[in-house]
């Protein structure tokens, strides 16, 4: 339909963009996962993401994220152990999963949705010396409910996160502030 064509036009530009128009369609691109430890900093990964946002000078200046704990609220986990066992990802001190009003301490590696992976990785690499508390909020497809996300959030509260990134949304609520997710993100703070 007109969504798939559209999909379709924006992929092939950001190709063209990317100087990368001889790729097939159809085809996965994935970033690459080149790291490599910061000559200038223990337990830091250097990547074309740090690079971008300037990160080594930070870590330099003793900016690692030590003593910090980011609670990384997410709809999936994909791969995450496998990251962890190649040294790209740190072990997370927790994790939880608020799926159909259940709980489970373990994110689903299993999921559809990679997205919390990604999170994560970029975190590491921003802050590698923090604790990440990740949780996961819906059964690893890609969706959640608000219940699921304010149960998340209520639970990265009682963990005493520092910081909670949780890059999702959605169009069922109005946009002003009032809704009941929007009121959780307000007593979070």
């Amino acid at each position: 339909g007109i969504l798939e064509n559209n999909q379709d036009m924006a992929v092939s530009e950001l190709l063209n963009r990317l100087g990368l128009a001889d790729q097939q369609q159809g085809s996965s691109i994935s970033p690459p996962h080149t790291s490599y430890s910061s000559p200038n900093t223990t337990n830091s990964t250097q990547s074309e993401g740090n690079t971008a946002i300037a990160t080594t000078a930070l870590h330099q200046k003793g900016f690692t994220g030590k003593g910090l704990k980011i609670g990384i609220l997410d709809f999936g986990y994909r791969h995450y152990t496998k990251l962890q066992t190649q040294g790209i990802v740190p072990a997370p001190s927790k994790t939880k999963t608020f799926d159909n009003d259940q709980n489970a301490n373990e994110i689903n590696v299993q999921a559809s949705s990679e997205h919390g992976t990604a999170c994560a990785e970029i975190i590491h690499q921003i802050a590698p010396d923090a604790e990440l508390y990740l949780v996961q909020a819906g059964n690893g497809d890609g969706r959640a409910s608000s219940g699921q996300v304010a149960a998340a959030i209520d639970w990265l509260i009682e963990q005493d996160v520092d910081i909670i990134n949780f890059s999702g949304g959605g169009h069922h609520s109005q946009h002003d502030g009032t809704s009941a997710l929007d009121q959780k993100v307000s007593e979070a703070l």
